[in-house]
């Protein structure tokens, strides 16, 4: 169990384009209020009061059909597309002391690097934190299904063990390379380095898409999104976004 870090979570979002686009994109307001009603309500009592960070519960693209439209419909200038939709959730003033790549399985090939998720945060109810490094050693684990996750393959960082078994404080690890709340309602996000979340006085809930190209493949996809997000639909982009100094 790994210690609550502080955060200042009153800070506006920080577009980077080496982690973090916040947009303004929101999902169907009826698909948003059924899931509400059928989903986070029927998981709620798991976290309300615990301590459970940021958990990967279950893939929901069945949940969300209109808003994948609408998501494929934005990512279309960039050549890429949604693969699938999964339900995120963390207990309030949880620090994740799961340090992570997010991994992807794709027919005739298991546990690549996802590298980018397109995320929905507008149920969550307070925002929470994203930090990610560039350097920290990693391997790919398969995880099998818990309490609190599906099955999923994933990158942990070398050095979560240690940490979540108290062996190490966050002390010995070094600083971020970035970080920037999530009070959006989405963001398209880096998830092919070392990541975790703080998350703030209020349940997070997350729908997220993982982004791919358009023939089905992840490898490529972040440093695609760089040097062509001009391309996607100026009015959608965020008005609350500033670069970051990096």
């Amino acid at each position: 169990m790994t210690q609550q870090l502080q955060y200042d979570f009153t800070q506006a979002p920080v577009r980077n384009s080496a982690f973090f686009y916040p947009l303004d994109l929101k999902l169907d307001p009826k698909e948003k209020e059924q899931f509400i009603e059928q989903m986070v309500t029927k998981n709620e009592s798991k976290f309300r009061n615990s301590t459970v960070g940021l958990s990967n519960i279950s893939s929901v693209n069945k949940y969300f059909t209109k808003t994948q439209a609408q998501t494929e419909i934005f990512v279309k200038p960039l050549g890429l597309k949604v693969h699938r939709a999964t339900f995120f959730m963390s207990a309030k003033n949880v620090t994740s002391g799961t340090i992570h790549a997010d991994g992807i399985n794709i027919p005739g090939s298991e546990g690549l690097l996802l590298e980018a998720r397109f995320s929905y945060y507008e149920i969550a109810e307070a925002p929470g934190a994203i930090r990610w490094w560039k350097n920290l050693p990693m391997t790919r684990m398969f995880q099998a299904a818990d309490e609190y996750n599906q099955a999923r393959v994933n990158y942990q960082a070398d050095c979560t063990a240690d940490l979540r078994d108290d062996k190490i404080t966050w002390d010995d690890i070094p600083p971020p390379d970035f970080d920037t709340v999530s009070s959006v309602p989405s963001a398209i996000l880096r998830t092919n380095i070392p990541h975790h979340v703080i998350q703030g006085p209020g349940m997070r809930v997350t729908i997220s898409f993982q982004l791919i190209f358009e023939n089905g493949r992840p490898e490529g996809v972040w440093e695609h999104i760089e040097k062509n997000f001009h391309l996607l639909e100026p009015g959608i982009r965020s008005t609350c976004q500033k670069p970051a100094h990096v």
